[in-house]
């Protein structure tokens, strides 16, 4: 660790590190306390000037925004009324030529013709009025007057055909030309109230001339709404609050429209006149139309139009006011800086103290390198750990100079004897960018320690040394428990191997002697009847030994499944069909139900269903009393409660299981003990726990509850449900069922090959049995002899009964082999293993030798005859 640094310490770093009181300081200024208050007075009066200009230009640009909205919108609003006029005022214009091509035709004269050629003519010339005024969008009526007053020659809407326009004719007429003249100017009259709808509008009225007509005055009715509609939101700003914008005749100051609109001042003269420019209290602007009599006015209240710049204008003074509080704020934290700046200083040596005791403290090894890779500090942990290195470890010395000396003394005990290369290697894996990946290294004393060192960007770098001998034996020891447990499992595999091997070899005499005694008529039936008893007790300790190989596969997780379609109603019918007889003789009847809408054919491994449900109902037909009934249900889930699945329920009569035992019935090896007074049935515990590995294989659900049927009727009974993936599939294609059952259609020549006689006389025996002619060879090399023998000598065999594990040439040498014989002499015949091994290794070598079959021991003669039937008719070679 670095020496601390001497000198002289300033008077309040001394008084703190002594513990004497420090002396309040007088309330005075700092050396340069005077300057920051100048400067700070100085900036309040530029911010205060500042802020007046500010404001002044603010509002004075409000107002110029304001005119130039007005004049936007006056100017808007008075292009909006000459475009709305102009088409009025060419609608007019151009009524002669539109009029003059629609009259009857000549015939009228200046007299006007008959009354029905006057009643004909006007009728034509409203409906073209009322033509023009329909694809107008803003003229309501147009009607023909006679120049010199009277009623109505023609108009659009008929109820102004019978009344003039409610205005005094000579308003109507324009000025600047004779009653008797044509053409001339546009007039605009109004605005007064429509006699009929009570609306305000304007008339605009020009003269005009028809052939064979007097001079007609033409009048275009343009409600007031409309010419409103057209004034409002103009300008660039659009429609602002506190705006208004009027239309007014310039002679008499008349109100003939306004943007809002004003009822009660429409047709009136407004009370003073309005100029262009800044009036108090309003901006107005002002703009002719192209017609010199109608000008367009926009008023624009000041309150509105300043409003938005009095929000700022509050803003900036508040923002001003809290620039000169800040300002007051840092000069006061300036000055407090300066009285705190040798009190700071105290506080960092006091830091720097406390820093160097908490790394002195730590449990960890932990060292500091600046950029050239120089040591800086470490504390005495990290010592400990370099006990070799110590007298390199000093300030200022290189962490190569240190690695080196240690590399030389023992320190590194993987160093080797290449000591440079050594230090290199740990001196680039150092280096390398930024999170170098932490490093175990073994010390001299046998303990572990875990280097891990970071970078720090541009000022060197930090490392940390941690012990973690005991986390190094703990990983030994798990990884030598692990060891031990594959190596057990494997053992286990071995033994279970083996353990069925063995077990079913004299299973299989004993199981084979006893199916021939039991069938032999020359026997006694007394004698008959013991070796059946024998073969019973065969089959119980072979399915025992079954049992136990299915556990051990549940155990290991590998329980095999083969999915395939498969109908599911007649497999579960024969599942019940298996159970029947033996259930009759226990006095127990079994039933089944499904549900019809089950799919006809599922997707399953038929083998393991086929164990499943067997397990449960043996198990359900063992507990029933005699004249019970244990019932097998089928039926698809509700889809409310998620995928539909196939749902299984074996029901029985028997004592049922308790409740507290349910969570435990699926164990190994577990046999419920029921009161007193019922019978204990045979069994080892094992068919339930094999059931829950078959179901758990299938991603399904295994349970236990009482029976409703039996609860319903105060009686006691189980009920055993299973829940399984339910997906449909296709309907397989069976063979017919006369092939599937039918035995050989002939005596076959079978050779069975075997070291073991007893096997050999099993095999015979049953052969015979069946009607079939049987051979024995004791192994592998006889067996070729005898097959190439019998085909050469023209009586080939049918069948070869093959064992696996005979010494010398095996059942697998002897298969492969025979497979190279040509087909003349027999290397395409039949052949079928015949051994004690069941696993699933060795049902694969069978196949990969060119087996044509496969029948486990014990031999049945059930086993011999299906596989004999199966295989006679088949023309394929390999193992299907």
């Amino acid at each position: 660790m670095a020496a601390p640094v001497s000198g002289s310490r300033p008077e309040g770093v001394a008084a703190a590190a002594s513990g004497r009181p420090r002396r309040a300081w007088p309330l005075r200024l700092p050396s340069s306390g005077g300057a920051i208050l100048l400067a700070a007075l100085a900036l309040l009066g530029i911010e205060a000037e500042t802020t007046w200009q500010i404001v002044q230009r603010g509002r004075a640009t409000a107002l110029a925004d304001a005119r130039a909205a007005a004049n936007a919108a006056a100017e808007g609003a008075a292009t909006a009324v000459n475009r709305g006029f102009l088409a009025a005022d060419s609608a007019l214009a151009g009524l002669p030529n539109l009029l003059a091509a629609a009259l009857p035709g000549p015939g009228v004269g200046s007299g006007g013709g008959t009354e029905p050629e006057a009643a004909l003519r006007a009728g034509t010339l409203s409906r073209v009025l009322m033509g023009l005024v329909e694809s107008s969008a803003g003229l309501r009526d147009l009607t023909l007057l006679p120049a010199e007053g009277g009623a109505p020659l023609a108009s659009a809407l008929p109820v102004s055909r019978r009344r003039p326009p409610p205005l005094p004719h000579a308003a109507l007429l324009p000025p600047g030309n004779t009653a008797a003249g044509a053409g001339g100017r546009l007039n605009i009259a109004g605005p007064v109230p429509n006699p009929a709808t009570g609306e305000w509008a304007l008339f605009l009225s020009r003269r005009v001339a028809l052939p064979g007509l007097p001079p007609l005055l033409a009048v275009a009715e343009l409600p007031v709404s409309v010419v409103a509609a057209g004034l409002a939101g103009r300008g660039a700003w659009g429609e602002l609050e506190g705006q208004r914008i009027l239309l007014v005749r310039a002679d008499d100051r008349v109100l003939l429209a306004s943007a809002p609109h004003d009822e009660a001042r429409i047709g009136r003269a407004l009370a003073r006149a309005l100029a262009e420019g800044v009036e108090p209290g309003r901006v107005i602007g002002l703009r002719r139309t192209l017609y010199p009599a109608i000008n367009v006015v926009a008023v624009q209240d000041t309150g509105p139009a300043l409003a938005g710049w009095q929000e700022n204008e509050g803003r900036i003074l508040l923002a001003a006011g809290g620039l000169a509080a800040l300002i007051v704020v840092i000069t006061g934290l300036l000055l407090a800086m300066l009285r705190e700046r040798d009190r700071a200083e105290a506080e960092r040596a006091r830091g720097r103290e406390l820093l160097e005791s908490s790394i002195e403290a730590m449990s960890d090894g932990f060292v500091m390198w600046d950029e050239e890779d120089r040591l800086i500090v470490c504390n005495q942990r990290y010592r400990d750990f370099y006990r070799e290195s110590a007298p390199a470890i000093r300030p200022g010395a290189t962490m190569t100079e240190i690695m080196l000396y240690g590399a030389h003394h023992g320190q590194y005990p993987q160093a080797g004897p290449d000591k440079a290369g050594f230090v290199a290697e740990a001196m680039q894996h150092y280096r390398r960018a930024w999170n170098t990946a932490p490093v175990e290294r073994l010390l001299p004393d046998g303990r572990w320690i875990l280097v891990t060192e970071r970078r720090v960007p541009g000022s060197g770098s930090v490392g940390i040394r941690t012990d973690i001998t005991q986390q190094k034996r703990a990983a030994a020891d798990l990884a030598a428990a692990r060891d031990e447990a594959a190596a057990a499992g494997a053992a286990k595999s071995r033994f279970l191997a083996r353990m069925s091997h063995e077990l079913r070899t004299p299973l299989n005499g004993v199981l084979g002697m006893a199916q021939a005694l039991a069938s032999d008529p020359a026997l006694p039936p007394a004698h008959r009847d013991r070796a059946a008893m024998l073969e019973a007790a065969g089959r119980h300790l072979l399915d025992v030994a079954n049992d136990v190989l299915d556990l051990a596969h549940v155990e290991a997780g590998r329980m095999p499944l083969r999915c395939m379609p498969v109908v599911l109603v007649p497999l579960l019918e024969a599942c019940a069909a298996l159970i029947r007889p033996g259930a009759s003789a226990a006095g127990t009847a079994v039933a089944t139900e499904h549900d019809a809408s089950l799919p006809e054919a599922v997707l399953l491994d038929p083998m393991r269903v086929r164990q499943l449900v067997l397990n449960l109902l043996s198990n359900a037909v063992k507990f029933s009393p005699e004249g019970g009934l244990v019932r097998l249900r089928s039926w698809r889930t509700a889809e409310s409660a998620g995928p539909p699945r196939l749902r299984l329920e074996v029901l029985d009569q028997g004592p049922g299981v308790p409740a507290s035992q349910r969570a435990k019935v699926f164990d190994d090896f577990v046999r419920l003990e029921h009161p007193t007074g019922t019978p204990r049935r045979e069994g080892f515990g094992l068919g339930l726990a094999i059931a829950q590995g078959i179901v758990r294989a299938m991603s399904g659900r295994i349970g236990v509850e009482d029976n409703p049927e039996a609860a319903a009727q105060g009686k006691t009974g189980a009920c055993f449900w299973v829940e399984l993936p339910l997906e449909a599939g296709e309907v397989p294609e069976l063979a017919p069922a006369a092939e599937a059952a039918a035995p050989a259609p002939r005596s076959l020549r079978v050779l069975v090959v075997d070291d073991v006689q007893t096997n050999r006389l099993v095999a015979g025996a049953l052969l015979e049995r069946a009607g079939h002619r049987a051979e024995l060879a004791e192994g592998g090399e006889g067996a070729l002899a005898a097959v190439a023998r019998a085909a050469r000598e023209g009586e080939p065999f049918d069948i070869v009964l093959m064992d696996l594990a005979m010494p010398g040439m095996d059942g697998l040498e002897a298969t492969r082999r025979l497979r190279a014989l040509p087909p003349e002499e027999g290397g395409t015949v039949a052949v079928v293993a015949l051994t004690a091994g069941v696993m699933e290794t060795d049902i694969a070598a069978c196949r990969a030798a060119g087996m044509t079959g496969y029948l486990p021991k014990p031999l049945t003669q059930e086993a011999l005859q299906a596989e004999l039937a199966r295989i006679v008719p088949a023309s394929q070679p390999a193992l299907g």
